[in-house]
């Protein structure tokens, strides 16, 4: 089983996230099946943040293949692959140009359908400070991965945000400053 070699070596990892490419290129309707989808979604999420740089490159690759379908974007939208995503769009010289571009336009899909979900989902994680992101994307130096950025950014910023969230950041921020 594709989920079992995610847990031995180094080299499976790699293969197995290949493998998951693969897959969501094919028109096979068992992706879509609630058996494999939460077990799928999770194994990403490790992969995502895994050790090695081509186990985190092929699974955001796969990440990217799967966003395509739509009961994994909404799985997608409530995971720790979303966080992951908008780390990887900064510039910064330990991932790949390609890493960094796949990851934007990944969040450029989501967000184009789901930007209030997509806002929300971040700021109920508590793991990924969404504003000061969107403060820094105009700065990316990659034009490809700012270009989506900006897309995301725009969604975003459109999207209102729920008065106890605005208020929980702001005493936050006043917290930081005293």
């Amino acid at each position: 089983c594709i989920f079992a070699m995610a847990a031995t070596s180094m080299e499976a990892r790699v293969q197995c996230v290949k493998m998951l490419c693969d897959l969501a290129q094919k028109d096979a309707h068992f992706l879509e099946l609630p058996a494999f989808r939460p077990q799928c979604v999770q194994l990403l999420e490790e992969l995502v943040a895994d050790e090695s740089d081509d186990v985190r490159q092929y699974a955001v690759m796969a990440v990217a293949a799967f966003a395509e379908l739509a009961s994994y974007k909404d799985a997608f939208l409530e995971s720790s692959v979303l966080p992951a995503l908008f780390c990887l769009v900064e510039n910064c010289q330990y991932e790949t140009a390609q890493m960094r571009r796949t990851a934007a336009a990944v969040l450029a899909l989501l967000c184009r359908t789901h930007p209030y979900t997509m806002r929300e989902g971040l700021q109920r994680q508590d793991a990924f400070c969404v504003v000061d992101w969107m403060q820094r994307v105009s700065l990316l130096e990659d034009a490809r991965t700012r270009e989506s950025a900006l897309v995301v950014k725009a969604f975003l910023e459109d999207v209102s945000v729920p008065e106890g969230a605005q208020r929980v950041q702001s005493i936050e921020e006043e917290e930081e400053e005293a």
